[in-house]
C-alpha cells in the first residue's frame, strides 16, 4: 500500500503525520485555523527525501498536507485527482517533491487569491524561471476547479502540459494571477542546470511520454479555444 499521509499542523513549530488508513470518519482533530485561510496542500511524490525537505520548509499554522507516494508511477495528473478527493478545504495548493517553499510563499499566495473580486481563481507560484507564462505550482480555489470542468489536471496527461491546460482555462476566464512574491525553489533539471537528471526524471520526460502529452495538449487546446470563442 502506498504511503498516504494527512498532516495537521497544531502550531507553527509542531505537526504530526497521521497515516490516512488510521483516520476514522468520526475522528476529531482540533484545528487552530481561521475559517477563510485554511489550505489543503497536495503533494504527490516519488522522492521521499524530496518530500520531507519540501514540508520542512512550509511555514504557517493554517494548513493540512495531503501526500502520497506514487509507487505505481501513474503520473502526476492521476495522483492529483486522487489526493484532491481527500482534501477538506476550499483553497488547494499543489507542490512537487522537488520544491523548496519560501517562508512567505503561502502567505503571499493567499494575499493574491484575495485580490480576485470573489476570492476565486488560480494563483501561480514564482519558481524564478517561468514568469507569468507558466506556473507548475500554484494555489487554486475549489470553486475554480468546478468552473474549468471539475478536475485540476486532465487525467489523459501523464506529466507534461497538464499545467499549460490549467493556466489556459484560468486565463480565458480572467482568473489567473502570477504572484512574484510567492516564491519557491524548483529543483528540476529543466529549470536548474545544477540538478542532474535521475531515472525518474528521464522516465517522466522520455520521448514517448513527452510526445504523447504534447499531442494531447495540441488537440485539447484547439477544442478549448473553439468552445470558448465559438460556442458561448
Amino acid at each position: 500500500m502506498a504511503n498516504a499521509w494527512v498532516c495537521h499542523f497544531l502550531q507553527a513549530s509542531q505537526f504530526r503525520l497521521i497515516p490516512t488508513n488510521f483516520l476514522s470518519v468520526g475522528m476529531l482533530i482540533r484545528d487552530y485555523m481561521t475559517v477563510n485561510n485554511k489550505l489543503s496542500i497536495i503533494i504527490p511524490y516519488i522522492r521521499p527525501e524530496g518530500f520531507e525537505k519540501c514540508i520542512s520548509k512550509l511555514k504557517g499554522d493554517n494548513f493540512e498536507i495531503i501526500a502520497e507516494e506514487d509507487k505505481e508511477r501513474i503520473g502526476v495528473a492521476k495522483m492529483v485527482k486522487k489526493l484532491l478527493k481527500k482534501t477538506k478545504y476550499d483553497l488547494i495548493v499543489f507542490l512537487g517533491d522537488d520544491t523548496e517553499p519560501d517562508k512567505d510563499m503561502l502567505k503571499n499566495a493567499l494575499k493574491a487569491m484575495k485580490k480576485f473580486p470573489d476570492g476565486i481563481g488560480l494563483v501561480g507560484i514564482n519558481d524564478g524561471t517561468h514568469n507569468d507564462s507558466h506556473a507548475p505550482h500554484f494555489m487554486i480555489h475549489r470553486k475554480m476547479i468546478d468552473m474549468i470542468g471539475g478536475e485540476i489536471f486532465h487525467t489523459g496527461y501523464y506529466h507534461c502540459f497538464c499545467d499549460d491546460e490549467l493556466i489556459l482555462r484560468a486565463k480565458l476566464l480572467d482568473r489567473f494571477k502570477y504572484e512574484f512574491t510567492s516564491k519557491l525553489i524548483h529543483n528540476n533539471p529543466m529549470v536548474n542546470e545544477k540538478i542532474k537528471p535521475d531515472d525518474d526524471y528521464n522516465r517522466v520526460y522520455s520521448k514517448d511520454n513527452f510526445l504523447k502529452d504534447k499531442l494531447l495538449w495540441k488537440e485539447r487546446k484547439a477544442k478549448i479555444l473553439f468552445n470558448f470563442y465559438y460556442e458561448k
